[in-house]
């Protein structure tokens, strides 16, 4: 059970609980696991390591309808897609030992996607495996959140996958695009139903 005295929403900076990010086109490619060196020695060439974050750990709980809604719009490879998870990085800690997660509303059309997150404190004890199928926050802070974003949902949702993996962040040179290259790829299925 998640209550209230797990989860606490950070003090706002800059006055701002949520971030939106600007609208920004994303291209994935699939690297086979045996050209991943390659691949990076590739990206050196002509990119930097970022400097505020090079690398990093990222685990990822979706959520979903009891359906598998999002899951069948994305498989579908439908035009207008919504995800809703709580991401969190390995390695950080406030002062109190808590954890800051994200819980974010990803909005994609086409290539073009969006991003609204709100940052919150968590004890470390929720992001246990045995935690997770709860959620990490309760259901009120979730639909209240997504009701922030300007997301109603139709259905309920519900914490369905983790998704871990390790991730080296750069910069092209001569643009400063971002580019990101993901490695160690690994899902663990949260709902008991499944």
């Amino acid at each position: 059970m998640v209550n209230e005295s797990t989860v606490r929403e950070e003090t706002p900076v800059q006055g701002k609980a949520v971030v939106t990010s600007e609208q920004r086109f994303e291209r994935k490619f699939f690297v086979p696991p045996g050209k991943k060196e390659l691949a990076c020695t590739l990206l050196r060439q002509v990119c930097r390591p970022d400097i505020e974050y090079p690398c990093s750990k990222i685990n990822t709980l979706y959520f979903d309808t009891p359906d598998l809604d999002q899951y069948q719009r994305s498989a579908s490879g439908e035009f207008r897609k919504d995800k809703v998870r709580i991401r969190w990085y390995d390695g950080t800690k406030d002062s109190r030992g808590e954890i800051p997660v994200f819980l974010e509303l990803k909005s994609r059309r086409g290539f073009a996607s969006s991003k609204q997150r709100r940052r919150m404190l968590v004890s470390s004890e929720l992001l246990e495996m045995s935690s997770l199928s709860v959620g990490i926050v309760n259901k009120g802070m979730l639909l209240d959140t997504l009701a922030g974003f300007g997301h109603y949902l139709d259905n309920p949702l519900r914490p369905v996958i983790l998704v871990t993996y390790s991730r080296y962040r750069f910069n092209e040179m001569f643009t400063g695009m971002r580019v990101s290259f993901d490695y160690d790829i690994r899902s663990s299925i949260v709902a008991a139903d499944i």
